[in-house]
C-alpha cells in the first residue's frame, strides 16, 4: 500500500487509509510527513521514504516485490501496531484521560 503524501497538516496527521491498510495486514511505504513516522517505523511494520523521492518510492517497491517473507512479515507487524494501539477501547481510554486533565487543569482557573 503506497501513501507518497507530500505533507499532512492538522486532523489527517494519521491518515485514516494508512491506518486501515495497516490494520488488515498491508504491507505499506509511505512518506516521512505529518505523523507518520510516530507510527510507522523502516523494518519493523513498513517502510518510510522522503517525500518526492520518486526513486526511493520504486526501490522500496521492488525490494518488496521481490522478497514476499519480508513484506508479509512488515504488514503482519502493521497489524499488530493497530491492534495494540488504535482499538477502540484503548483510543477511548486515552481521550478520557485527556478529557480528565483538561476538566482538572481547567477547574484551577
Amino acid at each position: 500500500f503506497l501513501i507518497p503524501f507530500l505533507e499532512i497538516t492538522g486532523v489527517a496527521d494519521y491518515p485514516l487509509s494508512l491506518l486501515e491498510a495497516m490494520a488488515i495486514g498491508k504491507t505499506i511505504i509511505a512518506t516521512k510527513v505529518g505523523g507518520i513516522p510516530e507510527i510507522l517505523i523502516t523494518g519493523t511494520n513498513g517502510v518510510l521514504i522522503e517525500p518526492n523521492d520518486a526513486i526511493a518510492l520504486a526501490e522500496s517497491s521492488i525490494n518488496l516485490l521481490e522478497s514476499k517473507e519480508k513484506a508479509k512479515r512488515l504488514g503482519e507487524n502493521a497489524s499488530t501496531t493497530i491492534s495494540e494501539n488504535f482499538r477502540g477501547d484503548i483510543v477511548l481510554k486515552q481521550l478520557e484521560e485527556i478529557y480528565k486533565e483538561v476538566t482538572v487543569n481547567d477547574s484551577n482557573y
